[in-house]
């Protein structure tokens, strides 16, 4: 599955500002910058850290570790063992330098990983991608690379901007040969893109509706197509949409003014728009969509402040439906109630072989100079109760799951200091 609602399996990451600066969502908002606390400070072994960083599991189970070296001005990575030893890490790029909106993503696959960095190098503000093997050897220079690069079984796929308002899709595999144009699309500069199994579903944002394109690997291009037009003339206009693969097939989950939820999937033949049972309230926001070869999911959040005296309250529900030509009654579940004055940060999904696992981010209320981020909490779809792990941290990424487990990974503390570079520590559950 892969899911591009801060998950994704590319890489959440749920951050703060201050000395960690870093990517979103932020909790609180500080201009500083990093620290550049000599990153001897940090124990033998372990990658020190500042934010932003990112998270990837590899097929061969071990989980990628990239972000920023602020000590040095380099992006460093690192590969883990399962129980969190690392093996080797490298500086991937050098010579860069931390802003507000930095950004760094990990996409690893069998031959090995690719590390994006979106930042300053050498003074200048850059989109650059790197490949890496699975041993840490750099394959050739950078890459330019555009906006919203995502990963295929094989490749790495990004839209590159060209003269008259059209964009190419580039694919570079990772047997690491040069990349290579799969298709163009001509409305938008930039062109949001997801990447199933196999193919590249290219969605382009026009003035009154979302054009679809699909692009195999084969150049045969399918589309465009319109996913979403404009609403008819009944004022229940556009709320949001979401998107999410499944395999070789794109599902497309969208929210009216009006609170109706609906389906739309690609395969790559485009359904009809399916309706959710249950609409959503005005207090409810959609956090992530997902889905796996039986349903499509939502996760939805509401403030609950009703059942605490003071502070906030936050319910994490899922609604889930049948996909396909199914007529089943979608279904509701509450996942958490969470503890009065507890925030909720990012969201992650995932399966652990047939089981969808829905994860999130607390933010505890901040104490002195304590961490933001508290732990986080997960619940198994058809497991009685939340389940919660503690972990102090300034940061977290999710690195996907497997058949047995998922794996998070903490830019936790070594000592009391705010502004010393942090570690990359492995955490795994159930």
């Amino acid at each position: 599955m892969r899911s591009r609602v801060w998950l994704a399996a590319l890489g959440v990451l749920a951050s703060v500002g201050g000395c960690k600066c870093g990517d979103q969502p932020v909790v609180s908002q500080t201009d500083a910058s990093p620290s550049t606390s000599p990153s001897t400070s940090t124990p033998a072994g372990t990658l020190p850290l500042s934010l932003p960083f990112a998270a990837s599991r590899g097929p061969d189970g071990d989980v990628y570790v990239a972000g920023l070296v602020a000590s040095r001005n380099v992006i460093g990575v690192a590969r883990f063992d399962k129980k969190g030893t690392m093996s080797w890490s490298i500086d991937a790029l050098t010579d860069v330098a931390w802003t507000p909106d930095a950004e760094v993503r990990v996409l690893a696959a069998d031959a090995g990983l690719t590390v994006s960095w979106r930042g300053t190098r050498s003074a200048a503000l850059v989109r650059l991608l790197v490949a890496i093997d699975k041993t840490g050897k750099i394959i050739g220079d950078p890459q330019p690379i555009g906006v919203g690069a995502c990963a295929t079984d094989d490749a790495v796929v990004w839209p590159e901007s060209r003269d008259g308002g059209a964009s190419d899709i580039m694919k570079r595999p990772f047997a690491w040969t040069p990349p290579v144009s799969i298709g163009s699309v001509t409305r938008d500069l930039d062109p949001l893109l997801a990447c199933a199994s196999h193919r590249v579903f290219v969605l382009e944002e026009g003035d009154e509706e979302v054009g679809l394109s699909v692009m195999p690997a084969d150049k045969d291009v399918k589309g465009p197509a319109p996913l979403i037009a404009a609403s008819p003339n009944d004022g229940d206009d556009e709320r949001e949409h979401d998107e999410f693969t499944v395999g070789d097939d794109l599902g497309v989950v969208r929210a009216t003014s009006h609170g109706k939820l609906m389906l739309r999937e690609a395969t790559p033949n485009l359904s009809g728009w399916k309706s959710f049972n249950k609409p959503l309230s005005d207090d409810d926001d959609v956090v992530a969509v997902d889905g796996d070869a039986t349903w499509a999911y939502v996760v939805i959040t509401r403030d609950a402040i009703d059942r605490c005296d003071a502070g906030t309250a936050t319910d994490v529900r899922l609604v889930r439906a049948k996909r396909g030509a199914s007529k089943d009654k979608d279904e509701d579940l509450l996942l958490a109630n969470e503890p009065c004055g507890m925030d909720v940060g990012a969201f992650w999904t995932g399966s652990i072989g047939a089981r969808f696992v829905v994860a999130w981010t607390e933010l505890a209320p901040r104490t002195n100079s304590a961490p933001p981020i508290a732990g986080f909490a997960y619940r198994v779809v058809g497991d009685p109760d939340v389940k919660r792990v503690a972990q102090p941290a300034d940061g977290m990424s999710f690195a996907g799951c497997d058949g047995t487990a998922c794996f998070a990974v903490a830019l936790a503390r070594t000592d009391a200091d705010a502004m010393a570079p942090g570690v990359a520590r492995v955490v795994s559950f159930p």
